[in-house]
Formats: structure tokens, sequence, C-alpha cells
């Protein structure tokens, strides 16, 4: 038997529960990477989790370990771990982590915790440090050595980090070290965000999974560094509810905490009654049409979204009539997939390690819940070979853009996130050289 244990967050925002510590905290903690005399060991195991490219463009890595819970008994103890990655190129400079994981009460068991961690990383190597340490100083070590590259299906994606660096898995990590936008006219954009499950169905739960809300953010990081943008608005909002939660124009990074406690106060389970009176073809007209009224236009309008399950098609007479210029509309759309056997665990590769948070975690209090909620899962491996989609049939979403003669471009993996940017600037950036001009 297994049982997960919920880290003690540090974020109020998705991230994996890991911070870089201060100097003095590091001089404390780095002692205990090495052997000493009179070491008390702690029994456990922790394997690495191997880098993989996210659709932010960044390669996340980390570990998974587990501990036998006969090593402790009661309330009141705790978990420090303690992380060292060290580039082999560049500065060589190594960066520290730290996590502080509280465990509940634990009655004699022979059972399993288990819990995972991670870090972004740049491409290139890098030797890792690692050791877990508990509140009676025992210590488990572990080290290892990481290669970062790109797959050969990948080769199309701009990896968002410059080789041999490190950062953390937070707002401040995804936005650490980005390279600069490749040359072009300016554009005005608007990035509608559809807050949705990826696995709708898969589990019930009261809140975005920490996954799903990385996703939306990393790609919306994707998408601002990519394309060269003097102004931006972003949208975000739930179809399901039918209902707006963060709308933001002079959209910046600043913005993201803001855009992240939306992502964090939304609640799956609740369904306003009015929206249950509406379609949501209606809503999906409404965000389109003040698109479509904008002053000044957006060149482009790019809906990101899993497909969701409304297939009814727009009024004829929903969307305003516009002649003359207007935005080209995209929806970026990965489809609606459910894990084969109903797994209840992100897609992953069949030799990654189970780690605790895709599990499905109920410790049966709220305070569990709102401490474990904005985690993220470092073993989660994109393999669309593990999967199943639903259903491929146009959504409501993709009828709307399609009749206003946009592109649905579907993405299932990072490397096809890139090309379809790629296609996206294609095709928007010749058309942002000539004036807008609309006539009603």
């Amino acid at each position: 038997m297994r049982v997960s244990l919920v880290a003690a967050m540090l974020w109020s925002i998705p991230a994996f529960g890991q911070a870089i510590p201060d100097r003095a905290r590091i001089a404390l903690l780095r002692p205990f990477l090495d052997s000493r005399p009179g070491d008390q060991p702690l029994v456990c195991e922790v394997k690495p989790v191997e880098p993989s490219l996210g659709f932010g463009f960044r390669f996340r890595a980390g570990y998974h370990f587990q501990v036998p819970l006969n090593q402790y008994s009661g309330a009141g103890h705790n978990w420090t771990v303690f992380t060292e990655v060290t580039p082999l190129g560049g500065a060589r400079d190594p960066v520290y982590f730290v996590d502080v994981l509280k465990l509940p009460p634990i009655p004699g068991t022979d059972a399993t915790g288990d819990q995972g961690g991670g870090y972004l990383l740049g491409e290139g190597s890098y030797r890792v440090r690692w050791a877990l340490i508990d509140d009676r100083r025992r210590v488990c070590r572990k080290g290892w050595d990481i290669d970062v590259k790109l797959r050969r299906d990948e080769g199309g994606a701009k990896v968002a980090m410059r080789p041999f660096t490190v950062a953390e898995s937070s707002l401040r990590g995804i936005f650490s070290a980005s390279p600069p936008s490749d040359a072009g006219p300016p554009l005005r954009l608007s990035i509608l965000l559809d807050a949705a499950p990826m696995y709708p169905g898969r589990v019930v739960r009261n809140v975005l999974r920490g996954n799903d809300s990385i996703f939306l953010i990393g790609a919306l990081a994707a998408l601002l560094e990519r394309v060269p943008a003097s102004s931006v608005r972003v949208v975000l909002f739930n179809l399901e509810q039918q209902r707006e939660l963060f709308h933001r124009d002079g959209f910046t990074r600043e913005s993201l905490d803001d855009m992240a406690r939306s992502l964090n106060d939304l609640q799956l389970a609740t369904v306003d009654y009015q929206a249950l009176q509406t379609r949501p073809g209606d809503f999906v007209a409404g965000l389109i049409n003040r698109e479509l009224r904008a002053a000044p236009l957006s060149d482009a309008v790019i809906i990101l979204g899993p497909q969701e399950r409304y297939r009814e098609k727009l009024p004829a007479n929903a969307l305003e009539r516009i002649n003359g210029a207007m935005p080209q509309f995209f929806f970026l759309k990965y489809p609606a997939l459910q894990p084969v056997n109903l797994r209840p665990s992100l897609q992953r590769r069949r030799d990654a390690p189970v780690c605790g948070e895709t599990r499905g975690l109920d410790m049966g209090s709220a305070d569990s819940e709102r401490t474990f909620r904005g985690g993220g899962d470092p073993c989660a491996r994109w393999d669309p070979g593990l999967s199943e989609a639903l259903s491929y049939e146009e959504d409501t979403i993709g009828l709307a853009v399609k009749s206003l003669k946009g592109k649905v471009i579907p993405i299932q993996s990072p490397g096809e996130f890139a090309k379809a940017i790629q296609q996206l600037e294609r095709r928007v950036i010749p058309a942002s050289a000539q004036p807008v001009s609309r006539n009603k």
C-alpha cells in the first residue's frame, strides 16, 4: 500500500512546491549532500525523472521518491528535500532548491509514502545531488547526471531557456530567461484561453489540476515569447460555466499573477443556474463579437483550449457582419483525450514513475485540498501513444472559427505546438503590415 503526501506549497500559483532558498539556508543544508561520520540513514528510494519538453518550450526534469512509513509514528513529522543542480557547461554555478513536506499523522503502518519534485532546464548536461532529510536529521542521498536535448520530432521547437540554465518550475521560472522573439512587424494579439481540464470525465474535481494550469500558463508564455506583439489582450474563460474568469487589455508578464489566481479560484463543480438556460454557442458568439467590435482591431485572435463536448453550430446571424479588414482567427486545439483503461494519471511513458500528485489524492480535509491544489506533477510525460481520443468531431468553438474562415490547428505535442506557432506567424505577419480598416 502507498499513500501520497501533500507538499507545503510555497506559491499560490501552479508549481512543483520547490523554491530557490536564500544563502543562509543553502549553507545550513549543503553539508547534508555529502556523507559524514555519524550519519543516520533514512531508508528511501529515489528515481530521477527524465527531462521532457513542455508546451512552454522548457524542459522539466525532477525526481520521485518513496519512503517506508514504518520509520515514523504519530504526528509532527516532516521532510526537507534539498536539491543541487550544476550545469556542466556555461558558468557552471550550482542552483539549489528546497521543499518542505509536512506529513499527516501516521499510525502504525507498512504503507509507503511517495512524492516528487522538479525544475526547469535549458539544453545541455547537468549533475544533480539530492538529499532527503527528516525531522530526526536522518538522510537519504542520491546523485545522477542529466542530458537535455530535443528529440527528432521536436526539432521545430525553440527552447525558451538558454543552454546550461536552471530555473524554478513556477511563474518566476517560466519567465526567467527567454530568448528574444524573431524580428518582424509587431502584432496586436487577442489570446482567449479556455480554462478546462485536459482530461474531462477522468475524475471529478472541484478545481483544475496543477498540470492543466501549468499547460495553459506555459502555452501562453510561449505565445508571448514567440509572436512579436505590440499589444496583447488576454481573456480567460470556462465554456462549461459560460463565464469569463479574467480579462486584461495591455497584458504583461506582471499580469500573470492575477491570471494564476483566477485559475486557482475556478470551481469546476459549480455552474450558475443561468448558464443552464442558455446555449454555449451564445457565449462563444459573445466572445467573438467583442473581438470584432474592438477598436483598434487585433491582427489575430488566438483561442487555446481543449476540444469541448459541445457540437452546436452558431446561428447564421449570431456573429456580427464585418465588411473590410478583420482579425484572423485561430483555434489551437488539443484533443480531449482519455487515458487508456481510465488510469487515474496524466499521460506518461510506461517506464516513468507514478507520482503522488497524479493519483487523485484525497486527504479528507479542505485544508489538504487547498494546500495540494496548486501542485504540478514532474513525472508527467506527454505520450500520445498511451491515449485515445474521445472524438475528433469539430466542436462549437471550432465551428465558429471556421465560419469566420479561420484556422483550426490540432496540437497534441510541444512539437506540433511549435509548428502551429510557425503557421500562425506565416499567416498573420504579412497581413499585419497592411492598414487596418473596418466598415460596418
